[in-house]
Formats: C-alpha cells, structure tokens, sequence
C-alpha cells in the first residue's frame, strides 16, 4: 500500500474520507458565508424602502436554461426543496438517487424550460458583498440558494448547504418558506433580469413600445390566459396548457387535444371512488358526485354560485380540484342541476326536503327575487321525494320554473301533477287570479284554478324543454309513451307523418329534435330543427317539420339496424351550440351538430358536422350520464359518456378539459410561446383557438384548431397545433406572399377572422363567412368564405376585429364597418359610417366591447395642443356592464361623447373589458373603472353593479383576463413603480399567490381576490 504523509490513499479517496469531509466543510462554510450576505442585504435598506411584506432579492437575472442543465442534479435538488417547502414533508425520495431519478422525480416541479427556472435568479455578487468568480443563484419561491459550481459528496452532486448535509450526515435542514412563490427582486435594471433594451430605434428615436420595467402584462377578453412581453421579443405565458400557450404537441395529444374523447377518472378524494360507489351527475361546464355517504361534491365552472359556496369559499374554490358541497349539513337523496341553478333533494331521519342554489330570477319558489344567495335556499314544497323532473329555463329569458312530480291517489293509482314558479305571466294562466302577477312560491298547474285540467293529457312521465330557438316557454311532455308540445297556452300532440307514434326514446335541444318512435311495429328515427339548422346533416331537411331520418341517405344503417340506446343533446345560450350523442345497442355512438363537442378531432363550435358521424376511437358504451330529472342541463363538451358496471365503470368526456384533465392542464409558471415577438395582443377567435403575433422582420405567425380562420384553409385540413409562419405556405411570386413578406404592421383576430394590415394599407381578410347566422357576429367583409387570406380594401391606416365588432379606418378618415356586432350591425359588406368626421391626419385608436360595440379615439394636435374626440357605438346611456360612458342619447348608432365629466381634461390612453367590467387608462396613469363591482377589487360579488367610472388607481397599463360569465376573469395592472396588483377570479392560477398568501394555505394559488392584491408571480 503506498502511504503519503502517514496516511493511506484509500483513506484519502474513499467516500467518507478526508478529502470528501474537506470539501463538505469547506462547501458549507462558502455557502454560509453567501447566506449570511444575502440576509444581511434583506435586513438591509431594502426593507425600509418596500416594505415589511416583500423580500428584496439581490437578482441579476433568470438563471440561464443552458447552465442549470449543464449541471448533474441541480433541476432535481430546487424541485426537492420546493415540494418540502409546500407540503412541509421531506420527499420520499433518497438524496443518493443517481442524477437521472433524482431530475425525473421532480422534473413537474419546474415545468418547462426556460418557464420552469422562473423563480431561480442569479444573485448580484457584487451588491451583497461577496467577491468571487463562483455563480450563485437564489430561488425565490423558497429562499433556498445554490451555488451553480457545486460540490461532489459521496459520488452525489450537491449545490446548496441543506443538500450536502443531508448527503454527509443524513440530515437537513427544513427549507425557508418563502412568503409567496415569488417574492419579489431586486430593483432598477436588475429587478427584470436586465430585460430593458431597445429603449432606443436604430434611427436613436424613442421606441414607441418601449417599457421602462422591461415587459407589457398582456390579456384579452376572449382568452383565459395572461401573457408577458418583454422588451427584447420573448414572450411567455401561463393558465391553461393547450393551443393558446403553444404547448408542446405531444402535451396535447396526450392530455390537451380537447377535440378528442379522454378518460375522466373520479377523484380519489372523493370518499367510493375507489370501488365505484359513487353516483356521478354531468350539467352545463360543471360535475356533480353523490359520495357512498350521501354527501355531495363538485367541480368545475362555478357562474352564478350553482355550488352554494360562501364568499369565503369562493375565495377559496378552484374549478380544477372538487369541493364538498354543504346543503344545509342534509344528506343527499338525489341531485338536479339545471342551466344555472342546482337543485337538491336532501333526506333526514326519513324527512325528504328541497334546496336550491344558482341564480333566482323569482322562479326558484323561495318568495324572493333576489338573484344569488352564499348557500343553498330552502325551498317549501311538499314531498320533494316525489320528483321526477325539475326544467328551469335555460336561457333565463323567462325566468319559469316547471317541476313534474309523481304520486298516488287514493285508489293507488299513479298521477302526476306539473307545478310552476316564476317571473312570467304565462297564457297559460290567462283568465286566473294569477293573470299579471308573478308567483314566487310554486302552484300547481292544469288543476282548474291555473290552467284548464283537460289542457293536460294524463299521467305525465317526462318533461323537456326545447324546439324553441330563443322563443321562452316551450316544453314537450311524454305521457303513455305518446309526444305532447306546450307552448305556455297550449298543449297538443306530436304527429310524425300525421300519425301518432308510441316514443321509444327522445331529446331535444333549442333548435333541433329527435324521436326514436315505433310506429306500426316499425322501428323509425324523426327529427325537427328550427330555421336554417340543419345540424344532423340530412338530405331530405326542410325547416320546421317533422322528418324521417332513417330513410334519408345520409343516415348510416347501422343506426336502424342496432337500435337506439340512449340519446342526448346538449344546449347552451346560443343556438349553434348543440351537439347531438346517439348511443346504439351493440355499443357503437354517432354524434352530429356543433363541432366542438362532438370528440371527432375539430373544435369550432360555430361550425357543424356535415353528416352523422361515428366515434372510431370508443366503442363498447353503454351510455350517457344523463340527468333524466333535468334534461337538457349540460352545454356542449359537458355530455359523458359511459362503458362497463357501476363498480368498474369507465367515463369519458371531450372540450371541457378542466373537467377531466383538473390540475393537470394547468400551466402554472410562465411558459415561453415565442421569440422575436413585436406585436402581440392576446386575442383568439373564441371558438377555434386561434393566435397569431407579428415577429421582429414584420412576418406574421398563426396557429388554430380551424386553418381558414388563421389563412390556411387551402393548404391544410388538419389543426395547425404550433405557430407557423402564414407566408410561408405561399408560393413566393404569389399575391399573398408578396402582401404578407416582412411587410405586416397589425392583426386582429375576432370570432372566425383574421384581419391583417400590412404598411402599403391593404387589408386581408380569412375565415368563414355564414351571413344566415343569427350569431350575428360573423361576415368577412368579402362576401364569401375566405379560406385564405383575401383583400378586403386599400389605403386602411387603423383597424379592429373584436369578439363581434369590424371596424377600420382609411387613411382619408373614412371609417367603415362590416360583419356582426353593433359597430357592424350585420353588415356583410363594409358600410361607410356617416355623420362622423375624421381628420386624415389625426393619430387613431379603436377598442371593442366583445358584441357592444366599439371606441374609436382621435388624437389630433390642435394649435400646439393636444386634443382628442372620442366615439362610441352601440352603448346604451347607463349599462354599467357595456362603456359606462353617460350619455343621453344611448342608442345604437355612431356618436361622440364627452368624457371630460369622467375624466376631466385627461385624455384616455387605453380602454380595456371583459364580458363585466370596463377599465380606461388615462394619459397621466389613472385607471377608472365600471362594471361589476367583484371585478374592480371592491370586495363585492357578482350581483353588485356601478354604470359611472370610479377612480381605482394610478398604474402604466391594464391586463384584462377572460370574462364570459361572472366565474371567470381577472384584471391585472402594472403599477407606475413597477409592481402588479390583479384582483378577480384566479381559479386558473393567472395571479398566482399574492403578497401574504403562502403555500400551507388551501388552495394558496387559486384564491380568488375580491379586493386589489400585489402579485409578485406576475411582476417578473
């Protein structure tokens, strides 16, 4: 054995040995040394300057992507501590797993690269004191730092000195909890990791995009997640993984691709889940589950408090995790949901009652017309167990309420008996007492009193609501298998080719019908649709009558040959949204109508399928979950489908990928979407996911579920999934390429458009033109489907393309409009706008309200002074949830109106909305708002309203996050001193946690703020 200095070289090179024990010591005392400096600079002025609650860390940067992953297990190390860190648990895992394990087991933690080091900065060496040429990085979710060099202990690479100790002793130290995910940087340039280039253009004037803290939070109304754009063209994002984040490929076709079927697996947590003890209830974006203790729980879209939640809870809830439903403290005998109401019938000690929760236009029978409640309302009503079916109406339009109820007379014999509550004055009710009232309490119709008894055929067994295409009030009844139409007056039967027919099966949607009959001991299949929709793809279709299907051409055999299972339509507000699901008897399904539910790979839900389509990818269904007390409950994507025994059963859903996908589709840090950015500003055409954004060279990048709406519609059949450079795609001589080829200036994507603008003034038009819509937001402009992008019109200088609205502006200052929307106001081709006068020379904006309009802003300089005219259209004089601007005149129509009451003579910078609530940035940075009180950080709730602009803040710009109903959305501003304060709903973890929220609280990242919160997630 060779001996140096006394002492033998296993000794020194085993691993325990001397010069391992060295290097820990030596590690732990460097890295002591790096801690202590940086608490130091914590305690230090810092504090003072930003207060108690945020942490100044000394940061210089992200950690760079490539580094972090040249090293052998720091990715797995950060996420070890962070998962300590949240659950207060040491993982499982050894500290002496080899790299790859250790990396594998915590590679969720960080997400994606360079959206996974997010939190990891390296730190200022020089500002805290620390004079070496070693890196070292801090992780600001934890507090925790590393040193990027590292050491090697006992064959494992360690970066921080709670790491080297355990590996050394077995022991470490708990991780710090950090008071947020992020808590904050350090400040001037450091603060955005040095992000604030191109402050300056090449010609050395001012960069009109330029922003001094380095990055523009961007939104949009039609898209549920948030952006961030930095000066130097990275662009990231976070919320929902999917298209609109440019996820990864093999991240969609795995879980994300919504337009197929995927498995939705119950929640462990749910107490029978496990062994399938569970009853499982679908409805409109939302589930239902009865445990195997008689208790309820839900998940998913919570609008109108359908869950009963307090306010409390609804800082609480996220759709994406089930909550335990509190009716009362009852057990639950059954479940009925409705389009926005819950409705359950609880049982004790043998005493059945009924309960209520979700949005009460006095049709609920609780003597009340208050619109929500924070828990379910009692509801008196005699033997509720005696339910059949509850239909509220589905549009809100008529605010009525019809239970069917079954019970025996005296003799034993069964009836039933059709009760009502609600706000309508029903021809039905004609010559009663009850003839211009309203009745808040439910009454029992066709008993005499309201309504004739022999309007009503006997012994009702099934009641749908349908066939109504927006006109209230049109219920069908079964009664002895036979099909029976009420219009609120009337009550008569269905014929089918003027013959009467035993009904084997039927469903029905707002515009479309179907009845699986036996007539004559013949099997046959009929349908109806209102207007124009023919959405079952049948040959032989005329409009508003009843029609044979299985002897039309396009109906496959196989459908008559097996038989009708089970059937369901969905329905939602508007009338395109139905989507059609016909289980056959050996297990087979077929679907028809709105794209975006059917799971057949397209996801347009203003466009349909062109015939019955069969489901390739399941088969052996059993069934539907249907909800046979409340048909017509579920929207389109909300249907689920079935296959096995209750103790075994599989389920499967499409579209509403929260509903089986839960935290899973959540992106929860930022995530990069692209590079070279200059233009970007959220929009997507709300029905086929699409994106675009113009690059550094003037290109423009596309990508959808539909490729005509992004200009593709020629080239490709299949989903464009990433973004693709449009010109591209054209031959290089062509029209199209030559107009597109570094030369596009602004974009605008609406409901089923593409507006382009290059900077020769000519503006292109793609997507799909159907003018026989009464979605009344559709029309290109060119009088036809554009599949690729086509020239609409020259000499343009400004243009908008909102959820509804077509607007642009010429450079002689004409401005017209086109399409849907009250700025278009169905015009299908560009209308010039009369009566308003704009000077060719004056700078101009425009801004759309979704379907309400627009505003259109000109600043022009007038003798050395700056001024500006502002116009409006389609905003009545005080709808607080339209513009907000006071104005007398209201109407519809093209106007200008003075907003020197609301603003004095600070002229407006920005406007920016959601489907509740308005905001307007001034020039000096003040934000006003109006609208929903719940969404201005009034610590409100939904019901609460104001149509006049209230001051809010001083900020530099506005983030406006989707708000369709009063369960989404979410508003974000950059204050002028660089940091973020959101308020609204963050169910999908856009605002992230927020100054005094940590991890140990439930839920810590999906809190709903009703008030103004700083959100440090979002000020990187």
């Amino acid at each position: 054995m060779l001996i140096l200095a006394g002492v033998s070289i296993n000794a020194i090179i085993g691993d325990d040995g001397i010069i391992n024990r060295t290097q820990y010591s030596i590690f732990l005392s460097e890295m002591t040394e790096v801690e202590e400096a940086v608490q130091m600079w914590k305690a230090g002025e810092a504090i003072g300057q930003m207060g108690e609650e945020t942490k100044a860390i000394p940061a210089n940067g992200l950690c760079n992507r490539e580094k972090l992953m040249s090293t052998e297990r720091l990715v797995g190390e950060v996420g070890y501590y962070r998962i300590w860190s949240m659950t207060e648990t040491v993982p499982e895992i050894s500290v002496l797993s080899n790299a790859i394990d250790f990396n594998n087991e915590f590679e969720g933690e960080l997400i994606a690269f360079p959206a996974g080091v997010q939190d990891l900065f390296y730190l200022n060496n020089e500002a805290i004191g620390i004079k070496s040429d070693k890196t070292y990085v801090i992780d600001a979710a934890t507090g925790m730092i590393y040193s990027m060099s590292g050491v090697k202990l006992k064959g494992v690479s360690c970066y921080s000195a709670n790491m080297a100790t355990a590996v050394m002793i077995g022991t470490s130290k708990a991780p710090i909890f950090a008071e947020s995910e992020v808590s904050g940087t350090g400040a001037d340039d450091e603060k955005l990791a040095g992000n604030v280039q191109d402050e300056y253009l090449e010609d050395g004037t001012k960069n009109p995009d330029y922003n001094p803290y380095g990055f523009k939070l961007i939104s949009d109304g039609s898209n549920l997640n948030v952006y961030k754009l930095y000066n130097n063209g990275l662009l990231y994002g976070k919320g929902l993984k999917g298209n609109l984040l440019n996820s990864t490929v093999s991240e969609k076709d795995i879980l994300l691709d919504k337009t197929r079927w995927n498995e939705l697996k119950i929640p462990q947590s749910i107490p029978g889940a496990s062994s399938g003890n569970v009853t499982v209830v679908s409805a409109r974006n939302c589930i239902y589950v009865v445990d195997e203790n008689n208790e309820l729980w839900g998940w998913g879209v919570n609008d109108m408090n359908r869950f009963g939640l307090k306010q409390s809870e609804q800082i609480n809830y996220t759709a994406y995790k089930p909550v335990k439903l509190n009716v009362d403290g009852k057990k639950i005998y059954k479940v009925i949901p409705n389009y926005n109401a819950t409705w359950v019938i609880t049982i004790t000690n043998g005493i059945y009652e009924l309960y209520v929760a979700g949005y009460n236009q006095g049709n609920f029978g609780i003597n009340s017309d208050n619109v929500s409640f924070e828990n379910f309302q009692k509801v008196e009503f005699d033997n509720p167990q005696n339910i059949v079916s509850i239909n509220s109406d589905l549009y809100s339009l008529s605010y009525a309420t019809l239970i069917l109820t079954k019970e025996k007379d005296v003799n034993g014999k069964n009836i039933s008996k059709i009760w009502y509550a609600g706000n309508k004055k029903w021809s039905v009710l004609l010559n009663t007492d009850m003839y211009g009232k309203a009745s808040h309490k439910f009454v029992q119709l066709f008993d005499g009193t309201y309504g004739d008894t022999a309007l009503c055929p006997d012994n009702v067994d099934k009641i749908i609501q349908g066939l109504d295409a927006g006109n209230e009030n049109n219920f069908f009844f079964i009664s002895n298998n036979t099909l029976y139409q009420f219009n609120g007056s009337t009550v008569a039967e269905v014929l089918f080719g003027e013959q009467s027919a035993k009904i084997l099966k039927f469903s029905a949607s707002q515009i479309v019908g179907i009845a699986y009959i036996e007539i004559n001991n013949e099997k046959q299949i009929w349908y109806k649709a209102i207007g124009a929709y023919n959405l079952i793809g049948a040959s032989n279709f005329e409009a508003n009558k009843w029609l044979r299907l299985d002897n039309d051409e396009n109906c496959p055999s196989e459908i008559v040959n097996s038989g009708i299972k089970e059937m369901d339509m969905t329905s939602d507000y508007t009338a395109q949204m139905s989507t059609g699901y016909i289980v056959l008897n050996n297990g087979n399904v077929y679907v028809f109508g709105c794209e975006e539910g059917t799971g057949t790979g397209k996801g347009n839900k203003a466009f349909h399928l062109d015939k019955l389509t069969k489901l390739d990818d399941l088969n052996n269904i059993d069934g539907i979950v249907l909800s046979e007390e409340s048909p017509n409950s579920h929207c389109v994507g909300s249907v689920i489908l079935y296959s096995g025994e209750k103790d075994s059963r599989k389920y499967y859903m499409t579209w509403d990928s929260y509903l089986y996908g839960f935290e899973n589709i959540l992106q929860k840090s930022w995530i990069p979407v692209a590079e070279n950015v200059k233009k970007f500003n959220g929009q997507t055409s709300a029905s086929t996911d699409a994106l675009a954004y113009i690059d550094k060279n003037n290109d423009i990048w596309v990508l959808g579920y539909d490729p005509s709406t992004i200009g593709l519609g020629n080239v490709e059949t299949k989903p464009v999934k990433n973004f693709v450079r449009l010109k591209d795609y054209f031959e290089e001589n062509s029209d199209i390429y030559k107009a597109l080829n570094g030369k596009v200036v602004d974009y605008q994507i609406g409901f089923e458009i593409l507006m382009i603008l290059n900077d020769d003034g000519e503006l292109y038009v793609s997507g799909k033109d159907t003018p026989n819509s009464n979605w009344n937001n559709t029309g290109l402009g060119v009088g036809e489907t554009a599949l690729e992008p086509t020239l609409l019109d020259t000499d343009v200088k400004v243009i908008l393309g909102s959820y509804n609205e077509r607007v642009y502006v010429k450079k002689t200052g004409e401005i017209f409009v086109f399409g849907g929307g009250q700025a278009g106001a169905n015009r299908y081709v560009p209308t010039l706008i009369s009566g308003i006068e704009i000077d060719k020379d004056s700078d101009v904006e425009l801004f759309g309200n979704r379907d309400y309009g627009c505003v259109l802003l000109e600043n022009y300089n007038y003798n050395g002074e700056e001024k500006q005219n502002v116009y409006i259209c389609g905003m009545s004089s005080n709808d607080g949830l339209k513009f907000g601007f006071r104005d007398d005149q209201g109407g519809t129509g093209w106007r200008k109106v003075d907003t020197t009451k609301d603003f004095g003579n600070d002229p407006i910078k920005s406007y920016s909305h959601n489907y509740w609530a308005n905001y307007i940035l001034t020039q000096s940075n003040k934000i006003y708002g109006t609208g929903n009180l719940s969404y201005l950080g009034k610590n409100a709730i939904y019901t609460s309203f104001i149509s006049e602009y209230t001051y809010l803040t001083d900020g530099s710009s506005i983030a406006v996050g989707y708000g369709e109903n009063d369960a989404n959305g979410s508003f974000a501003i950059v204050c002028n001193d660089g940091k973020v304060y959101g308020t609204g709903y963050n169910g999908n973890g856009i605002l992230g946690r927020w100054i005094g929220i940590n991890r140990k609280q439930a839920n810590s990242r999906y809190k709903t703020a009703f008030e103004w919160v700083e959100c440090p997630e979002l000020e990187l």
